[in-house]
């Protein structure tokens, strides 16, 4: 019983840091993104003055503001997905919880009954409707990311020139 225990603590470090690098991952997109959006269009009517093309700083503000709306994108795809690890860690709170709580009533009368063992049993049941997620998942879905951020600098810069 305490070996699957000790799994389920497993399977909640194991989303924790999947949670940490997610959300650190979201800052850096986020902070990015603005910084470059912000150089493009503050920078395009600097180069408006100092230029007589129009069509330079008309393309910089569209590359920024494009920038900005790709940004947004993928930070609601990685909200969506920090979202989805917080719930599992919550699921995985409150098991660990009610077990501790069955323990300490055992532990409590030092007689364990048939019907814990059953209400342990259950308890562990419940933990099987918790999915576990692969542990390539995230290694997969940032390589995604991170080739769209490839793809959409490609077409900024193509913009650019």
């Amino acid at each position: 019983m305490m070996d699957k225990i000790d799994v389920i603590k497993k399977e909640n470090k194991h989303y924790i840091k999947l949670l940490k690098r997610w959300k650190c991952f979201n800052s850096g997109i986020k902070y990015s993104g603005r910084i470059i959006s912000g150089t493009l269009v503050i920078s395009s009517p600097i180069i408006g003055l100092f230029t007589a093309e129009i069509g330079l700083p008309i393309i910089l503000a569209s590359a920024g503001i494009l920038d900005e709306l790709t940004t947004e994108l993928i930070n609601k795809i990685i909200n969506s997905r920090i979202h989805k690890y917080k719930d599992k860690i919550a699921d995985i709170n409150s098991l660990l919880d009610k077990l501790n709580i069955f323990i300490n009533r055992a532990a409590h009368d030092k007689i364990i009954t048939e019907d814990e063992l059953v209400e342990f049993e259950t308890i562990l049941k419940g933990k099987e409707k918790i999915e576990p997620i692969p542990k390539n998942s995230d290694q997969v879905d940032l390589r995604q990311l991170q080739d769209s951020v490839k793809l959409l600098s490609k077409q900024i810069g193509e913009l650019k020139k």
